[in-house]
């Protein structure tokens, strides 16, 4: 279809002036048009316009919808424009405007239509004329028309007036500028334009200027506006930024201040809009201001306000210009010496010496302009100079004098921004200060040291500058310091000096100065010297030296303790939080903390096994086998927890995670159950913390009781021997003594208990110390005297006696004892756990047989979680087990004194668990589970209860061991009480599990059970325990302990095949070691196999087959571990024995060489870098399986043989040789020709051995004083004995009179009568005689009142008698004895006080006064004091009145106790006697009768005495009382003579000689009265118990007889023949005269048990005998010449004077001799530091050690006690069969504990006497049969007639285990076997999972001789015999096997060979 342009342009035919009249019209019309849009678009816009801003006036619009409605605006006119015109423009087509022109021209209708219409050629028809013509007529009719007429203007002109109208009103209102119509108007007309909105309210934007500006990146700017006009409520801030985020805030008011100034002006100046207006003052109200934070994106703001809204303006943030980087240059002063330094650094702090100039070059981020350097805050401002062109970089110079600080500022080039916010940069000199030197932090400032020790030191000192030159400075006793300088290797700024000074050398080593004496006080101070020369001295340290043998370190021990204690309490602190949290958990069902728990648990259980290695290291060198058991007591508690709560976490997690309702109930009993448990486990970790804390305060205790002894001792020397000299120095050593011990104190107090801290804080000590310390500085400041100092010292000495006893603590003993028994109890067994085990695998069995049988869901859902759970309980109590198991076995290993057997005991029982329980609780080998378990259970019970049993015996020997040292030993008297009554449960307690275990040994039993309460044990415990709170000298209980252990060692050895059994049970569910290698080598084979088969040299191939390796290796080491087990419990005496050891050993060193070539090897192997190398590796690998499965094979045949008792040679034969190829092959072939050696001498004749001595001693004379030593000690312990036997039968003959009630009742008769004459005594010398001297002296008779005087004196001393005698528990010969002597010395008071009368009588005659009035005066006051007398008579009566009314009513109670008793007898006689008839052949009712009738028919008598009591108290209160009432009754005459005093004092004094008669009459009938002994009647029993006793003190006796018999046989072997005849005759004389005595007194209570008539005479004999016994002791004592110091305590101050330098010399040095250190082995060497740890005493390399012999020979003093050995021996032994010989034999045995050497500190089995040995090799018991020590046999062998070789044999065993396990670790680790460990040897090493624990290494050379003193050079020696004897002559074992025993027991050898 054609448009209307073709349609137009097609119509060529129209005619011209038509066309040109069309053209016109459609010109016309068009403008018509328009104009009519105009008009129309202006009404129209003007009108929506109008509108608009109508709208904006009333409303706020958001400038986007207003923006809108604008465009609105816009989009609606053009509409209207269009509507009304301007769409009929674009019509162009001629046909539409011809009807347009018709339409206004009407003469044209249809003529011009037609003509256009016919002018188009497409549509045109008819005649072409016709068209023409048409044409024509119709061009002439247009061409007529006129289009301005047809179309005239005011057709449109309506619209164009109105829109013109509108719009020049609009201009007009522009014109009024209050109404604001342009800008209201354009906001609405022009979108898009920022455009303010017209308002009332005007802001003007005051702050930033301009609004729109550059601004600091991320500054707080502050908008402030000026608001006038309307009032607005609110004036808002509102903002957007870049990034899209938006806000708004209210802006807040803001005062001018000037508004405020006085008389400011209060009318507001307008001012202009803009910013400049802001400085006209304002109304005020009319500023509000914000702040608006902007960051590093523009930011865009406006202000609305009332009805204003300002336009968005944008702040542009650019950064402010700021300095990244300062270049400094420091010129240093010239007299530091140092270079110039720069500095390149981000900040612009200068810090320098003093008088440095700084050069600084900064660089600016930005270009800036202006840079300056601001000083201070209101300094000065210096230009800086630019560096160059860049603009950026500028330089300063800055001199630094003083402290200051500078900024650096600078205009922005770009951004014309500042920065006064700059960094503020600090000028610090740093001041060239004199250096700085202190000591370190561990430096005490006062410590009491020796003058030779040598002090470590250790300082620093700094400087500014390099320090050149540090000093120290030395004054002695407040001379002038010298100096002397250190070295310093390299100047440097901060030294750290540490040295070595010796107090020999105090001004270096190059120095001699002389040696200090003790009260020397040493100051010593560093000084350091900086270059400029200042000077800077350290605080002064004092040494105050307390003689030589001090030693400064002794309580060194207490550091790691005291912090592993720490640890211990805060690990079972933490435990027993948890476990209560556990318990919440299981009471409140709430899991939620579970997880927080096991967070927790973690770290706690790291701790535990970090604990338990420490506790292995402490076992380590505990030498003490006592101490040994408590740390090892506290190990095993912590597995006991541990393995508790790893348990129960556990479970209750997974409790935790199943809770579903079908299982509800179970979960709920389940869940309950654990909380009890933990609740348990709280408790136990409760007491693990007690006693932890408990050992530590025994230790403590220890320490200070050691100190205070020390202090105690020093006081005494020097109060005896007060020097003249240096006497300020003395008094400072004590004070540094009381010092120490507070510092000791200080030091430790946070580890003790509250109690025991509040015990040492008060009186006890702290106050005491306190006031004690201030007196002697008193003394000091103020120089007193020599007096003032004695009688200060005098006072001292009476105070410091008790207080080490005040220092100890006894509740801390207690704590120990119960927390350790609790711990010990509630521990249990392993029998226990394996029996938990089997009860828990029983309940998973039935769990499954349930689950199995179920048919419903629901029963199977519960049935699969009982499976579930106790699957579960299964593996928690395996793991327990297996942990608790493998954990005590580490800690046995660990000990330095092993049970070798009970370690492969423990090994075979895990090996026993893990074997039958590795497939889960199943049969093995067709014997029920349940049966494998119990019996394994049985098994171990018995292994361990023997075990404890036989360490309870260790213990025993260890604290007699102990027993020897002096008394001043904290050993005895804090260890002892707490060691002994521990080895009370574990006896207890291991009889227990035997009984469970199904032992019925009945016998052995009984006697191993009886050590806990039998005489012994009491005898012992009498002895120990009251040395806790008692200051009196040490009664020895090594004979009681030695019977104790001799007691337990017999039960053990009855029991040997009960634990044989036990072994061979636990052996059916292990391997046997030919089987165990056999599986090691297939297990090595197939290893082999699998290598060989590998595909490739891979790396990924290479660790395919890395499994089957490990676990060859694995077994191979498990197969060692049994080899070292089997070589550790086989008879080294035995030959045949001996020599499977060494199999086994040779055996272990192959195995162990080859695992190590193979681990080598496959190290190799996964170093290779290639394949190839990798190949040549893994082939090298398969060589040594191969090698490795041989050598296990080998060894499987060889014990294969050795179980069936097969020949071996050739199998033997076979492993010397591959032996001989061993690294070790030399070490093992010394080691059991060692062994050899000694086995020989072992089984030698003890005579032959003897005699071999006996000649060495004629000709080696450091021997003989060794052996003068013995002697004399020996002789001293008899002395001591025998005055204990004394004080036992003293006690036997109390104890005898109180058993019988009767008779004690009648001697409680007497003992009241005598206490009422003392009271009367009592009131005539305080109240009578006391007046009568006043009275004499009133009267003017000195000489008379003098008299009476003496009589009070004399009487008082007879009271004082009496009443010492009176208290405690006196015997009837001791309360006849005093009531005679009471007697006779009143009889003595009543004679002189009748003289005293008389002489006052002549004296009343006598005219005084001289005046009436002032004789009546002296009268009256006479006749007061004698009324003041009666009174105190009287009330003297009614106390006794009184005191004998509470004894009538004590008499009472008696009575009924008694009738009480009878009863109960009655009873019992009744119920006994209808037994009896029904069993009538029962001895035992029979007996009980009998017994129960003794106790009636006492009662009866009891009964009587008891009413007679009660009437005598009845009769003596009347007696009071009618004396009383005779006193009342009389009357005072009157005092009528010229002397009223006198005549007074004449009365009082003869009714005092007259009441001192009438008193002796009734003492005389009293002491007639008391003749009761006949009366005396003991039941039968206790006259057997005391009959019992009484063997017991005849035992004594006659071994007191038989050791001083000894000592007279080794006098006379010194040729020493007085000494030995006087001791040999004493010995006699004891025998004869003590013996028969003791014999005489044991025979009458024998007789006494059956007829109780006899006790009296018995009672007599113990009399006799206690008296003969202690004549014998002083004999002997005298005969020793030992004096005795003030306190009672053997004075061991006595030498040579010229030894002594002071009196006080000696005190630390004796002090020394009691070391506090609890694992240092029970006869360390007084000699030796105590506080030298037991590792080093343990290295043997102590080369400062006296006596030293050559390498050939033993020392003299293990010869001497050898000689000692075998004399006692063998004297025990050929005793005549009716001699005590358990007696000689327990004395004998405690010479050799009490006499060991210092050296046996070095060895693994601490001085143990022969029997605690192995049964001639065996470990852990002792040599069996008839020659035992003891048993009245001979010995037969020296082993079991010596200590020392028993002792030998045992630490050869011991060292020989080390050595075997070490080669087992060093397999483990890869190392070669033999070689020296690569990690220190005192290190424990841990162990594989196969049980194997761990042992400390020892020595590997330490002589038996120490030293190396040239053959017959003794003469040093012999200066030290009686120091070494007083330290002990226990025998040095070696733990190595050294040359020097070899040679001795090759000589001893040969000898006996030669014998022969």
């Amino acid at each position: 279809m054609a448009t209307a342009r073709e349609h137009a342009m097609n119509r060529t035919g129209l005619d011209p002036i038509t066309r040109r009249t069309l053209a016109a019209f459609r010109r016309r019309r068009g403008m018509l048009l328009v104009a009519r849009a105009i008009g129309v678009a202006l009404l129209t816009f003007i009108s929506l316009t109008l509108l608009l801003a109508t709208f904006d006036y009333l409303f706020f619009f958001r400038d986007t919808i207003r923006w809108l409605l604008s465009i609105g605006i816009y989009a609606a006119t053009a509409a209207v424009m269009w509507l009304s015109g301007l769409s009929s423009l674009a019509k162009r087509d001629e046909l539409e405007i011809a009807r347009h022109v018709e339409s206004v021209a009407p003469h044209l209708r249809e003529n011009l239509v037609a003509a256009v219409e016919l002018a188009d050629p497409a549509g045109s028809n008819g005649s072409p004329y016709f068209r023409r013509l048409l044409q024509s007529r119709v061009a002439r009719r247009i061409a007529k028309v006129d289009v301005g007429e047809v179309l005239p203007l005011r057709l449109v002109r309506r619209w164009v007036l109105s829109g013109t109208t509108v719009a020049l009103l609009c201009i007009a209102l522009m014109f009024i500028p209050s109404a604001q119509f342009g800008r209201r108007f354009a906001r609405a007309a022009l979108p898009g334009i920022a455009i303010e909105r017209a308002s009332r309210t005007k802001v003007t934007i005051l702050e930033p200027s301009p609004p729109s500006r550059y601004v600091a990146e991320r500054d707080a700017v502050g908008v402030i506006v000026r608001v006038l006009g309307a009032e607005a409520d609110d004036v808002m801030l509102h903002w957007r930024s870049a990034d899209g985020t938006s806000g708004e805030s209210i802006m807040t008011p803001r005062m001018d201040a000037s508004a405020f100034r006085p008389g400011a002006d209060s009318q507001v100046t307008g001012g202009s809009d803009d910013a400049a207006g802001a400085t006209v003052q304002d109304a005020p109200g009319t500023r509000f201001a914000a702040n608006l934070s902007v960051g590093s994106v523009p930011i865009q703001y406006r202000i609305t306000a009332g009805d204003a809204i300002t336009l968005w303006h944008e702040l542009t943030p650019l950064p402010r210009p700021h300095v990244v980087r300062y270049e400094k240059h420091y010129r240093l002063p010239t007299y530091a010496k140092l270079d110039d330094r720069s500095a390149d650094e981000e900040h612009g702090d200068l810090k320098a010496l003093q008088g440095t100039t700084a050069e600084v070059i900064v660089t600016f981020d930005q270009s800036v302009e202006n840079p300056v350097v601001r000083f201070g805050v209101r300094g000065a401002r210096s230009d800086m100079e630019p560096v160059d062109e860049s603009g950026t970089k500028f330089l300063t110079r800055i001199s630094i004098k003083t402290s200051g600080q500078y900024q650096v500022d600078a205009t922005s080039v770009r951004s014309g921004l500042d920065n006064p916010f700059s960094p503020t940069n600090m000028i610090m000199p740093v001041l060239d200060t004199p250096p700085i030197v202190r000591w370190s932090d561990d430096t005490q400032p006062s410590r009491l040291v020796s003058s030779l020790d040598v002090i470590e030191l250790s300082a620093s000192a700094a400087d500014d500058l390099p320090l050149e030159r540090v000093l120290q400075e030395v004054q002695v006793n407040g001379g002038r310091f010298e100096s002397y300088p250190l070295p310093i290797d390299v100047p440097d700024r901060k030294l750290d000096l540490n040295w070595s000074w010796d107090m020999l050398h105090r001004l270096g080593e190059s120095s001699q100065t002389p040696q200090l004496a003790a009260g020397d006080l040493v100051k010593t101070r560093l000084v350091a010297i900086d270059r400029r020369g200042a000077r800077t001295e350290s605080p002064v340290i004092e040494f105050l030296i307390a003689g030589d043998g001090f030693d400064a370190d002794r309580h060194q021990f207490l550091a790691p303790f005291a912090d592993q204690i720490e640890r211990i309490m805060k690990w079972s602190l933490e435990s027993e939080k948890l476990a209560n949290e556990l318990n919440a958990i299981g009471d409140s069902g709430d899991f939620q903390p579970i997880s927080d728990v096991v967070t927790r648990w973690k770290p706690l259980q790291q701790e535990s096994v970090a604990l338990i290695k420490s506790l292995t290291e402490t076992l380590s060198a505990t030498q003490n086998t006592a101490s040994a058991s408590n740390t090892e007591l506290v190990g095993r508690a912590i597995l006991d927890i541990e393995t508790r709560l790893d348990g129960q976490i556990k479970q209750l997690q997974w409790l935790g995670e199943h809770q579903e309702n079908l299982w509800s109930k179970v979960h709920k009993k389940h869940l309950a159950s654990i909380g009890r448990d933990a609740k348990q486990t709280a408790y136990q970790s409760d007491r693990l913390r007690g006693f932890a804390q408990a050992r530590f305060g025994l230790a403590l205790s220890a320490s200070l009781y050691s100190d205070a002894s020390m202090l105690r001792d020093g006081v005494i020397r020097l109060v005896d021997d007060l020097p003249r000299q240096r006497l300020p120095r003395y008094l400072t050593l004590v004070a540094g003594q009381l010092a120490e011990i507070d510092r000791l104190i200080q030091q430790y107090e946070p580890l003790l208990s509250p109690q025991h801290a509040q015990h040492l804080a008060g009186d006890h000590w702290s106050r005491w110390s306190q006031r004690w310390g201030i007196q002697i500085e008193t003394l000091l400041e103020d120089q007193a005297s020599r007096d003032q100092v004695y009688a200060v010292l005098q006072s001292l000495r009476k105070e410091v006696n008790d207080k080490p006893q005040s220092l100890v603590y006894s509740e801390t003993h207690d704590a120990a004892l119960r927390w350790g028994r609790d711990l010990r109890k509630e521990m249990r067994y392993l029998a226990d756990l394996t029996r938990e085990l089997a009860d828990a695998g029983r309940a998973w069995k039935s769990a499954e047989s349930a689950a199995e049988r179920d048919r419903n869901a629901e029963d199977a859902i519960k049935s699969g979680l009982d499976v579930q759970w106790n699957r579960l309980r299964w593996q928690t109590q395996l793991n327990r087990l297996i942990v608790r198991a493998a954990g005590q076995e580490r800690l046995n290993r660990a000990k330095s004194k092993v049970d070798l057997q009970y370690a492969a005991d423990q090994s075979l029982f895990v090996r026993a668990i893990k074997n039958v329980t590795e497939n889960g609780y199943q049969d093995y080998d067709q014997e029920p589970a349940d049966r494998v378990l119990n019996a394994i259970a049985g098994a171990i019970g018995v292994l361990q209860a023997t075990s404890d049993i036989a360490a309870a015996r260790e213990d025993w020997l260890s604290i007699r061991e102990g027993e020897g040292q002096s008394d001043s030993s904290p050993l005895r008297k804090i260890y002892h009480p707490v060691w002994l009554k521990l080895q009370d449960v574990r006896v207890e307690l291991g009889v227990r599990y035997l009984r469970q275990s199904n032992v019925d040994s009945k016998a052995a039993l009984g006697r191993i059970d009886a050590t806990r309460h039998n005489d012994d044990h009491n005898q012992a415990n009498a002895r120990i325990d009251p040395r806790r709170w008692s200051m009196d000298k040490f009664l020895s209980a090594e004979k009681s302990l030695q019977s104790l252990a001799r007691d337990l060692q017999i039960g053990l050895d009855d029991l040997e095949a009960d634990r044989d059994q036990a072994r061979d049970v636990l052996g059916r569910y292990v391997l046997t070691l030919a089987q165990q290698a056999r599986q090691a080598a297939e297990e090595a084979d197939q290893a082999k196999r699998a290598t060989d088969a590998r595909a490739d040299a891979s790396e990924e191939s290479a660790e395919d087959v890395r499994p089957e390796q490990d676990e060859a290796i694995e077994k191979s080491t498990e197969t060692i571990g049994a080899l070292i087990d089997q070589a550790n419990t086989t008879d080294i005496v035995n030959d045949e024995q001996r020599e499977v050891a060494r199999d086994a050993d040779a055996a272990a060193e192959l195995i162990a060489e080859a695992v190590q070539e193979t681990k080598e090897a496959l190290k190799q192997a996964e170093s290779a870098t290639s394949e190839q190398q990798r190949d040549d590796a893994l082939e090298s690998v398969e060589e040594k399986l191969t090698e490795l499965s041989q050598r296990l094979q080998q060894t499987a045949e060889h014990f294969e043989k050795i179980e069936q008792g097969q020949d071996v040679s050739q199998s033997r034969q076979q492993l010397r040789q591959a032996e001989a190829e061993l690294d070790a092959a030399d070490a093992l072939s010394e080691r059991y020709e060692n062994a050899e050696q000694m086995a020989e001498a072992a089984k030698q004749d003890p005579r032959e051995l003897l005699r071999q001595l006996e000649e060495e001693l004629q000709r080696n004379e450091p021997m003989q004083e060794a052996l003068s030593d013995i002697a004399a000690e020996t002789v001293d312990e008899v002395a001591d004995n025998l005055r204990q036997a004394a004080k036992e039968e003293d006690a036997l003959q109390r104890r005898l009179e109180s058993e019988d009630s009767a008779f004690a009742e009648q001697k409680r008769q007497t003992q009241l009568m005598l206490d009422e004459f003392v009271q009367r005594a009592k009131t005539l010398r305080d109240r009578t005689l006391a007046t009568a001297s006043k009275a004499a002296g009133w009267a003017n008779e000195p000489e008379t009142q003098k008299s009476i005087e003496m009589i009070r004196e004399q009487l008082n001393d007879s009271i004082n008698r009496v009443e010492q005698t009176s208290r405690g528990q006196p015997t009837l010969s001791e309360l006849q004895s005093a009531t005679r002597q009471m007697q006779n010395e009143v009889n003595q008071a009543a004679r002189a006080t009748e003289q005293s009368a008389a002489q006052l009588a002549q004296a009343a005659d006598k005219d005084l006064h001289g005046d009436k009035q002032r004789r009546n005066t002296s009268a009256e006051s006479m006749r007061r004091n004698e009324n003041q007398l009666r009174n105190n008579e009287l009330r003297a009566l009614d106390q006794q009145r009184q005191i004998w009314s509470s004894t009538e009513e004590d008499a009472g109670r008696r009575v009924r106790n008694e009738e009480q008793k009878k009863r109960a007898a009655e009873n019992v006689i009744r119920r006994e006697q209808d037994q009896l008839k029904k069993n009538p052949d029962n001895d035992w009712h029979r007996r009980e009768i009998e017994k129960q009738q003794d106790l009636l028919e006492q009662a009866d008598r009891a009964i009587r005495q008891t009413r007679n009591t009660r009437e005598l108290a009845t009769e003596r209160g009347k007696q009071a009382v009618k004396r009383a009432n005779a006193i009342n009754q009389s009357k005072a005459a009157p005092l009528d003579k010229p002397n009223p005093a006198a005549e007074l004092g004449q009365k009082v004094a003869q009714d005092a000689s007259d009441r001192l008669k009438n008193l002796a009459d009734e003492l005389a009938q009293l002491a007639q009265d008391s003749d009761i002994e006949t009366d005396l009647r003991a039941t039968s029993d206790s006259a057997r118990n005391i009959a019992d006793q009484q063997q017991r003190v005849e035992s004594d006796v006659q071994t007191a007889a038989d050791d001083l018999a000894r000592a007279s046989r080794h006098e006379a072997r010194l040729e020493n023949d007085p000494a030995a005849q006087q001791l040999a005759q004493a010995a006699k004389q004891i025998e004869q005269v003590a013996g028969q005595a003791a014999k005489q007194a044991g025979e009458d209570l024998g007789r006494s048990v059956d007829e109780s008539q006899r006790s009296a005479d018995a009672a007599q004999s113990l009399q006799q005998a206690a008296e003969k016994i202690a004549d014998q002791a002083e004999a002997i004592q005298s005969m020793t010449g030992q004096s005795q110091s003030p306190d009672g305590q053997a004075d061991s101050s006595q030498g040579d004077p010229g030894q002594q330098s002071s009196p006080s010399e000696s005190a630390p040095a004796s002090a020394s001799t009691a070391s506090a250190d609890a694992t240092q082995s029970p006869s360390q060497s007084s000699g030796q530091s105590s506080g030298q740890s037991a590792g080093q005493t343990a290295s043997g390399n102590q080369s400062g050690e006296r006596g030293q012999p050559s390498a050939s020979q033993p020392t003299p003093q293990q010869m001497a006690q050898t000689l000692d050995d075998l004399d006692r021996s063998l004297a025990d032994g050929a005793s005549p069969p009716g001699q005590p010989s358990d007696s000689q034999q327990a004395s004998a045995s405690q010479q050799s504990s009490a006499q060991q050497p210092p050296a046996q500190s070095s060895q693994g089995n601490q001085g143990q006497p022969s029997d605690s040995q192995s049964a001639v090799g065996k470990p852990g018991g002792e040599p069996s049969g008839q020659g035992r020590l003891g048993s009245g046999q001979p010995p037969q062998s020296a082993v079991e007639a010596s200590p020392t070789l028993a002792q030998m044999l045992e630490a050869q065993m011991q060292q020989a285990a080390r050595e075997r396990l070490r080669s087992l670790q060093q397999a483990q680790a890869g190392e070669q076997p033999g070689q020296p460990p690569s990690s220190d040897p005192s290190s424990p090493n841990p162990v594989s999972e196969s049980g194997q624990g761990e042992m400390p290494d020892g020595p590997d050379d330490v002589d038996l001789i120490q030293g190396a003193i040239a053959d017959g050079d003794w003469g040093d020696l012999r200066r030290r015999g009686v120091d070494d004897a007083a330290q002990g002559r226990s025998i040095q074992i070696p733990p190595g096997y050294s040359r020097e025993i070899k040679a001795y027991f090759k000589a001893l050898s040969k000898r006996a060979a030669e014998s022969k």
